[in-house]
């Protein structure tokens, strides 16, 4: 008899065909302008879910040199140049968030440190980047005592120059801190805080500048919190809130978030609003006006690169990075992603660039006071757009 078998041969069709249609999300609660990507990173070498979160590294003398480190949250971290082709892969275990700070000072260490949560030793995991050689070389493990550490941030205190990174738990909203310290020329950690934001929360993001850092409550709201321990003891832990999914301008979940940083001072956070595939635009500065909503369409044909849809993680920069990211840029994880724009065909996941001044067009935010002309000069342009091979 082979009904059997052919039963579930169909069954596996259905399904697989299913995978192939993007799930329903509901539209943006505010209008929502639509920008298209510059450029998408290579996708992950794994199926399913497997990009999670980016970091931007700018390169501080050639910023077209700089790089995105992205999560594969079934294998490690990825390093990428701008163009999107993979410059180095580290396959340390499942890391999930990711964050990084530059020229860092701890004891006698001095350069560029980078850390994710690993859900497979359910530990904080901080390497080296070296940004030249495009390569991360492992440091420093931390236990987190988490069941599944899940969401990831690090902050530095401008004042002090302490440096230190949040994680939280994936199931519960616990958040705790941990201050990097030296440990003889090596580098260890010690825990300085621990709170709960209510409910399930991943997507951090820390203002250095401000002492400021951002929670998102996935299906509550977005919170600003004091960074320093210090301070956030003084004014036992109190929180200001940003926006709400009940009555405010997102919709659940509230996955990743970060801050973008203008020369002047001033900047916004920006949150991906995943429930309704689209981001928002807040001040950066209290109290957090809402400033306004986008969406990732896809590309022109000819270049190729599908919209984005149930975004994860994001990161910003506001330093110029020449050329089209002369005011900065945007990255963010396509959790649904396609090759090419017909949508005939799923891909495996991959992270998307769009220039800032795209978004900040769109939006009709204010320009940038002052624009980096002698960094345009050797960054890349835009893209040309040559056929895609079928």
């Amino acid at each position: 008899m082979i009904t059997r078998p052919v039963a579930l041969m169909a069954v596996a069709a259905v399904f697989l065909a299913g995978c192939e249609q993007k799930p329903p999300r509901v539209a943006p609660k505010d209008p929502a302008v639509t920008v298209t990507s510059s450029a998408e990173t290579a996708v992950m070498p794994d199926a399913e879910d497997a990009a999670d979160d980016p970091a931007i590294w700018v390169h501080p003398t050639q910023p077209e040199r700089s790089l995105i480190v992205g999560t594969n949250k079934q294998r490690g971290l990825v390093v990428y140049r701008l163009d999107g082709t993979e410059v180095s892969k580290r396959d340390d275990g499942k890391m999930n968030n990711v964050d990084l700070r530059q020229n860092v000072t701890v004891g006698d260490f001095h350069g560029d440190l980078v850390a994710a949560t690993n859900r497979t030793d359910k530990s904080i995991a901080v390497y080296t980047l070296d940004g030249d050689a495009g390569t991360l070389t492992p440091v420093l493990s931390i236990p987190t005592g988490f069941e599944d550490p899940y969401g990831l941030c690090m902050y530095r205190n401008v004042t002090s120059g302490d440096v230190y990174v949040f994680a939280n738990n994936s199931n519960d909203g616990m958040v705790g801190q941990w201050r990097i310290t030296a440990n003889g020329t090596a580098l260890d950690a010690e825990q300085v805080r621990n709170f709960n934001v209510g409910s399930q929360a991943e997507g951090c993001a820390a203002d250095d500048e401000n002492g400021v850092l951002i929670v998102n409550e996935e299906d509550v709201a977005i919170y600003a919190y004091a960074a320093d321990p210090e301070v956030a003891q003084a004014n036992n832990n109190a929180r200001q809130t940003i926006d709400t999914v009940a009555n405010g301008h997102l919709t659940a979940d509230a996955e990743g978030v970060t801050v973008l940083k203008s020369a002047d001072g001033g900047g916004y956070i920006i949150a991906s609003s995943q429930g309704s595939n689209s981001y928002n635009v807040y001040d950066r500065a209290a109290p957090h006006a809402f400033r306004g909503a986008f969406q990732i369409g896809p590309t022109s044909e000819v270049l190729g690169i599908d919209g984005v849809e149930e975004t994860d993680g994001v990161d910003a920069t506001g330093t110029s990075l020449g050329g089209i990211y002369s005011e900065g840029l945007f990255v963010a994880q396509d959790g649904f992603n396609y090759d090419g724009i017909k949508e005939e065909k799923r891909a495996h996941q991959n992270f998307k660039l769009v220039p800032w001044s795209q978004i900040r067009e769109g939006l009709k935010l204010p320009a940038p006071a002052v624009a980096d002309a002698t960094r345009a000069e050797t960054a890349p342009e835009a893209p040309v757009e040559t056929a895609r091979p079928d």
